[in-house]
Parts: C-alpha cells; structure tokens; sequence
C-alpha cells in the first residue's frame, strides 16, 4: 500500500511508524516544491513575486509559456512564472482535476472526516510548501503516527509495529538485520542516510538547495543516471526491503531516479516537526487553481510537441483543444 493516511482528526486512521518513523521518513508532502530550486527553476519565491492580486502589475518579460500537468509542481510553475510577468497561455490537465499525487478523498466519510489518497504530510523541512500554505491562508495541524496497515503480495493485511519481526510468509527475502527494522528504518538503512546527509562525511552528496547540484558535487554527479532500484541493488538491498520502500514511499519509485529521494533525504535532514492542512490537503492545490483560474484546461493530454520551423517556437497539441 501506499501512503494513503488520514489527517488527525479526521477520524480514519491508516498510519505507520512512531516519533522516530515520523523524523526519518521520505513520506513526505510536496517533497519537489520543497527542494524546488534544485530542479534548477531558478524562481525566488514567496519573497519577491507578487502575489496572485498583484500578477497584473508584474513587468511583462515578452515570453509565452504553456505548462504541462497540473499537479503541484506544474500549478506552483504557473503561479510564479505568471507572478513574474511571463504570460501563461495555458496550464494542460489530463485529468478532471488538479493537484495530481495530492488527492483528498470525502466522498463516503461523516462528520467532516476525509482520507488522503497521497501525499499526507508536510516536514517541518518544507519551507516553500510551509510558505504556500501561510500565504494562502490554510490553517495546518500537528500530523501523528501510528502503526502502519500493510497489504503486499495479494496476501492478508496486517499491522506491523516497528521493533518486531515482519511476517515471513509475506516477506521472506528481507536479510536477518532487516527483520525487526521498521519500513522507514530500512529505507533509510539502504539509502545510505547517515553518509549521505553528513557534510563532515566523504560520502556526502553536496547541497541540493544550490543551483549547480549535483554537478557541484562529483558522488552526486555520478548518480544522475542511476535509478533509484539500482541504488538499492548496489547497496545489498533484497527484493523484499524495496517492496516495503514502495510500500511508504509510493508504487512509482521503482521507476525514479536515485537523486531525487537521497536529495529529499538531505532537505529533510532538519526534519522536527510534521504538518498537515487542517481539511485536507487538497487546498493547497485548490488555492493554486483558483488563483490560475481560466487557465488550467482539463482533459488536455498532451500527445506531440512539434516544432514548426527552426526559427519558431514549439507548438503543444492536444486533443481537446488543438495547438497552442
């Protein structure tokens, strides 16, 4: 299963790991927009952009730009591209609607009670996504954990508690020294946490907040073309330990590359307090939709980029709304 837990309060508890599982683990909220400047987006934000009432006033820069998905990523690019006078035609949804991994789900629940089907949790690390959420005006709670419900492998589900021993029908290639580790602990066991995120170590992979990571660092320049599965084959990792890496951290990490979860282990180095938005945590990609507004076009899956002419810009295309 994935990382699919309720907000405290909510009253659907789905949850895992303890005070130590809630410092160390990956499960994080909004963990791209947190480390955004390592992307190379080269965006100061929350700062010097104006705000969403303030867009029009922003100096045009003469540049059109379309921006594809409207997840939190691709929402949070428009909002400050926009905010610095580039003129955003369009944001391309394939979905129904926005927010992508973030997802809250009320349908079926009473009470006001929710569960969220993603991300589930901000770190006290996460100071961008901290700032949207401030700058929005959504209230945020104290997230707590508990012992975490597991279904793998088509068999029965089951509670596990970190410190005891994990079910040896179900995973019976976890290694002796794995056994009793709970899942965070193995992840960060196999990621190489304590190495990688110590700057006084010579296996430390360098400072993702800097606009030349990883290039500035030779360890993490070398990693750009290793996937994340590899990283943890190459670091004895079995077959089992990864499953449960999956498990908390999302079924698509088997096709991501390494840096981007040992970079996030590095940001969440600081890691002491966990967050959630007070309702769900779908607002916060609901905040940056109503500000876009008109813009985001859903149901528009981009299948070409094209270029016309060498001298001309791309056009995007989709099926809904033909070329841009």
């Amino acid at each position: 299963m994935t990382d699919r837990r309720a907000v405290p309060g909510s009253g659907v508890v789905e949850s895992a790991g303890g005070d130590e599982a809630a410092r160390l683990s990956r499960r994080r909220l909004l963990g791209a927009a947190a480390v955004a400047t390592a992307a190379g987006a080269g965006l100061r934000v929350l700062g010097d952009g104006a705000s969403g009432a303030d867009a029009a006033a922003a100096k045009p820069s003469g540049k059109r730009v379309v921006v594809l998905g409207g997840g939190l990523a691709g929402l949070c690019a428009a909002y400050e591209l926009r905010n610095k006078g580039y003129k955003v035609v369009a944001v391309l949804e394939a979905q129904q609607r926005t927010g992508g991994r973030v997802q809250t789900v009320r349908q079926g629940f009473v009470n006001g009670q929710y569960a969220e089907l993603g991300a589930t949790r901000i770190a006290s690390s996460h100071n961008f996504t901290l700032g949207y959420a401030s700058q929005f005006g959504l209230p945020l709670v104290e997230f707590t954990s508990g012992d975490g419900l597991y279904q793998l492998k088509g068999k029965a589900p089951f509670i596990h508690t970190d410190g005891t021993a994990w079910p040896a029908d179900v995973l019976p290639g976890l290694q002796s020294t794995d056994r009793l580790l709970g899942a965070d602990a193995i992840s960060w066991k196999y990621d190489r946490g304590d190495i990688i995120t110590d700057p006084g170590n010579p296996g430390y992979l360098g400072d993702p907040n800097s606009t030349r990571w990883p290039f500035d660092n030779a360890l993490a320049a070398n990693l750009v073309p290793v996937s994340y599965r590899q990283y943890w084959a190459d670091n004895g990792a079995s077959d089992d330990a990864f499953l449960l890496n999956r498990a908390i951290n999302g079924s698509e990490i088997h096709s991501d590359g390494a840096l981007y979860w040992l970079m996030a282990d590095i940001v969440d180095a600081t890691w002491s307090q966990t967050f959630a938005i007070r309702g769900g945590n779908d607002q916060l990609p609901a905040a940056f939709t109503s500000s876009l507004g008109a813009l985001v076009k859903y149901g528009c899956a981009v299948t070409a980029i094209r270029r016309r002419r060498p001298d001309r810009p791309r056009r995007t295309f989709t099926p809904s709304i033909g070329p841009l």
